[in-house]
């Protein structure tokens, strides 16, 4: 007897809710340049006053509030009036932490669109700035690496709290945080780790940014320098490269772990944490699409474990354990024998 035949698909939803999704972004990253969710926290307003009192036409102004609590994001009283959520509040109200306004404000310049996109894959070159490098256009813009660094800044902050609970800091006396930004997850893991000393290397632009943000400047030192053409500073019992390895292509990346052997002593150990993409490589979702933003502005892409292991292995280190964090990060750390 013939096996009976499928039954033809049907439900063409789960396409579709591909293919709206990024309506949503962008109906985010308008709230957050408005400020919308930092004005109806202070005061809930309906659709008419949101209108009048941000300069916006009435009838766009209902489809961006009626999208954002169909989104999670706002909700209505008995009067009409919307107000965050309380996910919302969390993190999308300015001076909160974590405040991921800053992240989602980037998408305003610089929104993957499917033309992009394109742009990217035929020439394998980032587009995010153009036909200038990401890094090169920090360097030469201050402002532009400021609001960078923020976006950055704005994402580290819960992953920084699980990374200081997820490996054992106790006998280690000085960290070297590569590319390390403001210096947000040195910053938090001093905090936890009292005896604890770190060095932030990074761009000059950015090492201004973090002698003006430390909160521990007695332990939290900036070393200005280019990973790729300059010696690391040594003297540290661990380097920490916090998406870092996904900028870079794998000869980039392995070029960048021979560095941090070189950095470290006997017994020290290198510790990545990334969003990692599953050995079998279908997923999790979130973690393969940013690999499309690493295209769009960078060289990188979301690893695997077994690809960073691999690398970690060519380079040298031995002991490689993997463990989750949080939500979609992972730490991966190895040992300089």
């Amino acid at each position: 007897m013939p096996e009976p035949r499928p039954a033809p698909l049907t439900d063409d939803t789960p396409i579709y809710d591909i293919y709206i999704a990024n309506r949503a972004s962008a109906a985010l990253a308008v709230a957050v340049r408005l400020r919308l969710f930092e004005r109806l926290e202070a005061r809930p307003l309906d659709s008419d006053q949101i209108a009048q009192e941000l300069e916006l036409q009435p009838r766009p102004t209902r489809a961006l509030v009626i999208a954002l609590e169909s989104l999670g994001l706002l909700e209505r009283d008995v009067k009409e009036r919307y107000r965050p959520t309380a996910r919302a509040a969390a993190f999308l109200v300015p001076d909160r932490e974590p405040y991921l306004g800053w992240l989602i404000d980037l998408d305003f310049e610089h929104f993957i669109t499917p033309e992009r996109l394109m742009t990217a894959m035929k020439h394998n070159r980032e587009q995010a700035y153009g036909d200038q490098a990401v890094w090169e256009s920090h360097e030469a813009d201050p402002a532009q690496a400021e609001r960078f660094a923020k976006a950055m800044h704005s994402i580290s902050l819960r992953p920084a709290s699980a990374l200081a609970e997820a490996f054992d800091f106790g006998a280690a006396r000085s960290l070297l945080d590569v590319g390390g930004g403001q210096g947000t997850i040195s910053q938090v893991l001093l905090e936890r780790h009292p005896d604890l000393r770190a060095t932030v290397f990074e761009l000059a632009t950015v090492c201004r940014l973090i002698e003006a943000s430390s909160t521990r400047p007695d332990r939290l030192s900036a070393v200005a320098g280019d990973m790729f053409e300059d010696e690391w500073p040594t003297g540290h019992d661990l380097v920490l490269l916090s998406q870092i390895l996904h900028d870079w292509s794998p000869d980039d990346g392995a070029r960048l772990l021979e560095k941090a052997w070189n950095a470290l002593p006997s017994g020290g150990s290198v510790l990545i944490h990334e969003k990692l993409v599953a050995d079998d490589q279908k997923g999790p979702v979130a973690n393969a699409l940013v690999s499309l933003d690493m295209l769009f502005w960078t060289e990188g892409q979301q690893y695997t474990a077994a690809e960073l292991a691999t690398i970690l292995d060519a380079a040298g280190f031995d002991s490689v354990t993997v463990r989750p964090t949080c939500g979609y990060w992972s730490l991966v750390s190895a040992r300089k024998p």
